[in-house]
């Protein structure tokens, strides 16, 4: 599934910047969504499959998830940092400093420490997104719709797509306790977390950031993704022809990248999410031996965690070069794939070697004078 993820990703930067001479590709919105499913299914897969019948292996996935997560966020973090920095050091432009420029002389130390903080941590992006910030006492407070408030609260996180790590890393909190249960209650924690989507929906929640952003609600996708997972322990034992896999991944693809131009009148949001669900086991086995396809895959977390940070740069750049808007997408598309490139070269393949070993020595007994080593273990990329 590597190219559908990287394909995702690609689409949440062009919904954060131009179309590409008028090509789009799925909403950004959606783009996160089915990149939680497929969160889900990867979850399932190895909390079933890799981090089983041993102790500590709790703490070992969460780790492990964490060791994926942080590192690459920390370069991009400190990067976005010394270039705003640099930026106001050189010409007065403090890019997103600004934010905390404006608000010091009014702002709570406990505010101010949590804003840092969860640019740090990332836990608590999300919650952002239900803060505002009042100019008059300098506290938080809770704001049902954040387009209201003044300033907006996102304009403090360097990274503020960032706040679907936070989504994430809740999920990866619960997954062990949930992704191991029957098919029939992760159906039914899936029908209580669409209720309480539509419930909110009754209510008049229907805006960002109930509708996008909310963990009750938004946990649907990652229950759906391991319910996929089921699937595909079916699906496997199953004689199927290979051109239907193939035929899916082309459907997959299609519908990807021509998902802007589908009829309105359709319900096509709720169809995307079906088929693509639908579509997830036959991806995986597809692809699960394919190296290109894993490496295409690696890009998609450091293209979207990095993709604003060279937005910035890219539209510094563009715009003394006096280069026309209309090429800002295409621009950043590649630049960012390239920096991602790079990310993955220096930071996450050293990383991704330290978690294999990690689970190398989780999974194998500390030999004893009697033990013979046996070969090494080969495990799920997680």
């Amino acid at each position: 599934m590597g190219i559908i993820r990287l394909l995702l990703a690609i689409a949440v930067v062009i919904a954060h910047s131009t179309s590409i001479f008028g090509f789009r590709m799925v909403e950004g919105a959606i783009a996160v969504q089915a990149f939680y499913i497929i969160s889900g299914f990867y979850m399932a897969l190895v909390l079933n499959e890799k981090y089983v019948g041993q102790a500590h292996s709790y703490r070992l996935f969460i780790t492990n998830r964490l060791l994926r997560l942080y590192p690459i966020y920390w370069v991009v973090l400190a990067l976005s940092v010394l270039g705003s920095v640099g930026g106001y050091w050189l010409t007065g432009n403090p890019f997103k400093l600004s934010a905390y420029f404006d608000a010091l002389p009014y702002i709570q130390p406990g505010a101010l420490a949590y804003l840092v903080l969860t640019n740090l941590v990332v836990v608590g992006q999300d919650a952002v997104f239900f803060l505002g910030l009042n100019p008059q006492t300098g506290g938080l407070f809770f704001a049902p719709d954040f387009h209201a408030t003044k300033p907006p609260v996102y304009m403090f996180m360097f990274l503020p797509q960032a706040w679907t790590l936070g989504v994430e890393i809740l999920f990866y909190l619960v997954a062990p306790f949930l992704v191991r249960r029957r098919v029939s209650v992760l159906v039914l924690l899936a029908l209580g977390s669409l209720a309480i989507r539509l419930g909110l929906h009754q209510l008049g929640l229907s805006n960002d950031p109930w509708s996008y952003r909310f963990f009750p609600s938004e946990i649907l996708f990652f229950l759906v993704g391991a319910i996929c997972y089921r699937a595909y322990l079916v699906l496997k034992t199953r004689p199927v022809d290979w051109r239907v896999y193939q035929a899916m991944l082309g459907a997959a693809l299609l519908v990807l990248l021509s998902y802007h131009w589908l009829p309105t009148d359709l319900p096509k949001r709720v169809l995307y999410y079906l088929f693509f669900a639908l579509s997830v086991p036959f991806l995986f086995i597809l692809t699960k031996k394919s190296r290109l396809d894993y490496r295409l895959g690696e890009l998609s977390y450091p293209v979207y965690i990095s993709h604003m940070f060279t937005g910035s740069v890219v539209k510094l750049v563009l715009d003394k070069a006096h280069v026309p808007e209309a090429w800002f997408g295409l621009v950043l598309v590649v630049v960012t794939v390239l920096f991602s490139l790079v990310l993955v070269r220096f930071i996450a393949e050293p990383v991704e070697r330290y978690r294999q070993r990690r689970v190398r020595r989780f999974q194998q007994p500390e030999p004893t004078p009697e033990a013979h080593l046996g070969p090494t273990v080969m495990v799920l990329p997680a």
